[in-house]
């Protein structure tokens, strides 16, 4: 017959090995796993980096990675950087290239990684950008004490080619 002590022990083997199993089977989505081409882009004060920067037209879920220390976002936009409209301040003007916005990752806080599936159908440049527009002292914003930081005036923008999918 088996002791108090020793069912106890039998049962905690048990349980953790079934929760090592389990862990063995996760299905949390990476980079390499995503049944769709992916592209990740790394971001940080004051860079966008998309690795390919280059993809073939159709679904594209993009991990954007923020490295940086402070919060940042990723708009796509079809067309090139020279095509975007500016506010006088330096920042985009999303209202008026809103026909071009395929979408956007928000809020993506420092040290995380966030993910979104956009359709990038037509074959062409498109340029990623972060637009954020927040006042000094919020993180690493090397300005003055007084100005807006905008972290598209920051240099904050990349393009990424989408091919024809033949």
């Amino acid at each position: 017959m088996l002791s108090k002590k020793s069912f106890a022990v039998g049962v905690l083997l048990i349980l953790t090995g079934g929760l090592s199993l389990a862990a063995c089977g996760s299905t949390e989505e990476t980079p390499n796993s995503s049944p769709i081409p992916s592209v990740e882009v790394l971001v940080s004060e004051w860079t966008v980096q998309p690795k390919p920067n280059e993809v073939k037209a159709g679904q594209v879920k993009i991990f954007v990675d923020n490295a940086g220390s402070d919060e940042h976002e990723l708009v796509v936009y079809r067309g090139n950087k020279d095509e975007l409209p500016l506010k006088s301040d330096g920042s985009v003007d999303e209202d008026a290239a809103e026909a071009n916005i395929v979408g956007e990752i928000s809020g993506i806080r420092a040290g995380f990684t966030e993910s979104k599936t956009f359709d990038l159908k037509l074959a062409g440049e498109y340029t990623i950008f972060c637009n954020i527009v927040h006042e000094p002292g919020m993180g690493m914003d090397h300005g003055s004490d007084t100005e807006l930081v905008r972290h598209y005036q920051k240099g904050m923008a990349s393009s990424l080619t989408v091919t024809a999918n033949n």
